[in-house]
């Protein structure tokens, strides 16, 4: 007798672990597309003459093409401001922020990998372009190619909605018009373009 109750008990325990197991293992829920906005900060380094920084906004659109790795297309948008750092250009007597607005394309591929059965760790390795406009000094440019890596993790708190963060990295050379003579960019030049950011947002699998 004690004997079947012993197999009796093990059955059970066996049949809620895999019971838990299963519900664990449903927490994603598989898909082929999925859709991120995100909210975060940008901070712009390395311009000749003030870099993009302030507010950014974006979303990735992402589709699966093998078990980890899933093709990536972002749109995004810096909302830019920060301290002055140059005369303005109708006044100069006065300071302004020249670091502009920043609108930038990329694409690239996403790797994503599972520590658990609701945690995703991403790798975002991206590539496009940046186009810096609205900028005090006049000298509208575009950044072509930059390199955008980064590192994401979500936590998924419901089968299709995930919710996290992320920080990433962009670096690449940045073409100019020639701006107002006050910032002394001596016409039409190439510099850097580099932006820190980090973000927060959710994943939706569609």
């Amino acid at each position: 007798m004690r004997a079947l109750v012993l197999a009796a008990l093990v059955g059970m325990a066996g049949a809620a672990n895999a019971v838990e197991g299963a519900v664990q293992a449903s927490m994603i829920s598989p898909s082929r597309h999925d859709l991120s906005p995100s909210i975060g900060y940008q901070l712009g380094f390395g311009g000749a003459v003030g870099s993009p920084s302030g507010v950014r906004l974006s979303v990735d659109y992402a589709f699966r093409f093998h078990r980890l790795a899933w093709f990536d297309l972002q749109i995004s948008n810096v909302f830019g401001f920060g301290p002055p750092n140059g005369a303005c250009s109708a006044d100069p007597l006065q300071q302004c922020y020249r670091g502009g607005w920043d609108f930038g394309v990329a694409a690239g591929v996403r790797w994503k990998l599972h520590p658990s059965p609701s945690v995703l760790v991403e790798v975002p390795l991206m590539a496009g372009v940046q186009v810096v406009y609205a900028r005090d000094c006049g000298d509208t440019g575009a950044a072509i190619p930059v390199a955008r890596p980064g590192l994401k993790a979500m936590y998924y708190v419901a089968p299709k909605l995930g919710l996290g963060g992320g920080i990433d990295v962009a670096l690449g050379p940045a073409f100019h018009q020639a701006g107002s003579s006050i910032c002394k960019s001596g016409g039409s030049y190439t510099s850097l373009y580099g932006a820190f950011s980090f973000s927060l947002g959710a994943e939706l699998l569609l």
